[in-house]
Order: structure tokens, then C-alpha cells, then sequence
């Protein structure tokens, strides 16, 4: 059986190590088994993958940049892996340019060229991984949670559309400022919409909204797995 190491040590939020899980839980992998370095983060939405054996957390700035190369291929020598695959700013950087970015001063049409992409197929392109399209990633949750979202579904979600509402990012540029209107058109346009917003416990400060079909969870124990 094959052991691959992979790395991603530079995203700040959790969505980055959704597009991480992605390849792991798709490809053809009976026969291939995986470590992971990354920060605590990746833990939260890794950590029940049966594709993974065992999870290194990184600490943060641990490492200078220039010296990373460096310390994943000891790491994967340490941990007798058969090969390393780098996922560090697979995304961020990649194609979800950051305004502090000189590629985010491209025009429209070359921005459009370079990062109008499928996030979860330019996964595997980074990752130099054998060619998929049109699959998505799953995501492994425990008994636990299981439990908890079959008993949280079948209350007041029952028969609704549910679309969950992520209130900012990892970043200030990843605050949408508008988003209380858009919410009140849509449970006014539409009556079987179910909005959930989740965050973190600063999140809370945007969910001033109160609406029989908007139910708030930022800060709540689950809001990193919903």
C-alpha cells in the first residue's frame, strides 16, 4: 500500500481543507493511504476521513516559506511516505486572488482566464493527480454528528430548502456587507427557504436579521462542520 504525504500549511480557513479532502475522497483509493501536515484547522475537517492515517498539526509561522520544501521532505522521511503532495496555496494565491495580490490588478478578462475554475477539479490539476471532473468531495463526519443533524433536519427544517450562509471568511475582504437585504427578499420572495448562517462568535455581531426562516448558528459547537 502507498503512502502519500500532503501538505498545506498557508490557508487560514477551513474551506481550503474541503478542496484538500476533495482528492482523497474521490479517487480510486484501496490502494493508497495518506498523512497530512497541516494546522489545527485541517484537523476539524479531516480528521474522520478513512483514507487517513495519521494527521500532523502544524503550528503556525513554525516554519519559514523558503524553508518548506525542506521540512516536508524530512517530515516525509520521517514518516516513510512514499511521496509528497504539495497543496500549499493550491487555492488562496492559485486562483482566489487576495486583494493584497498583484495578480487581483489583472484586468476582468485575464482575471476571468486564470480563475474562472472549478474549484474542486483545479484540486486535482494542482495536486498532479490523475484527471477527474464533475465529482465532488465528501466530507466524514462521526456518529455524533450524524445524530445531531438527523434530529436538527427533521425539526424545523422538515421539508424545506436549506441554504447555509457562510456570514464572512478567513479575511476582512470575505465580509459581504449587503447580506441581511438579501436574505429578507429572499424568505419574502420565497416560503420554503430555510436560511442557516454560520460563522464565528464575531459573526454573531451581523445576525441582527430575526425571521421565522432564518435560523442563526455562528459561534455554535457545529458551525465548522455544518
Amino acid at each position: 500500500m502507498r503512502e502519500n504525504l500532503i501538505g498545506q500549511v498557508g490557508c487560514s480557513g477551513r474551506y481550503d481543507y474541503r478542496h484538500t479532502n476533495y482528492p482523497l475522497s474521490c479517487r480510486n483509493t484501496q490502494d493508497e493511504v495518506y498523512v497530512l501536515c497541516m494546522k489545527e484547522q485541517g484537523n476539524l475537517i479531516l480528521k474522520n476521513n478513512p483514507f487517513v492515517t495519521k494527521i500532523i498539526e502544524h503550528e503556525k509561522d513554525a516554519v519559514p516559506n523558503d524553508k518548506l520544501g525542506e521540512y516536508f521532505e524530512s517530515v516525509r522521511q520521517a514518516y516513510e511516505c512514499d511521496r509528497y503532495i504539495d497543496m500549499c496555496e493550491s487555492l488562496e494565491v492559485a486562483i482566489a486572488l487576495h486583494p493584497n495580490d498583484p495578480m487581483y490588478n489583472l484586468t476582468k478578462n485575464e482575471r476571468k482566464e486564470r480563475c474562472d475554475k472549478n474549484y474542486y477539479d483545479y484540486s486535482f490539476e494542482f495536486a498532479k493527480l490523475p484527471e477527474t471532473k464533475g465529482t465532488r468531495g465528501e466530507i466524514y463526519f462521526d456518529a455524533t454528528e450524524e445524530e445531531w443533524a438527523k434530529k436538527f433536519y427533521a425539526g424545523q427544517l422538515k421539508d424545506k430548502f436549506v441554504l447555509l450562509w457562510g456570514l464572512s471568511g478567513s479575511g476582512r475582504n470575505k465580509a459581504y456587507p449587503f447580506a441581511e437585504y438579501v436574505m429578507a427578499d429572499l424568505v419574502k420572495k420565497y416560503t420554503k427557504l430555510q436560511i442557516i448562517t454560520v460563522g464565528d462568535d464575531v459573526c454573531r455581531l451581523l445576525e441582527s436579521l430575526t425571521h421565522p426562516q432564518i435560523t442563526h448558528m455562528s459561534g455554535y459547537g457545529h458551525s465548522g462542520r455544518v
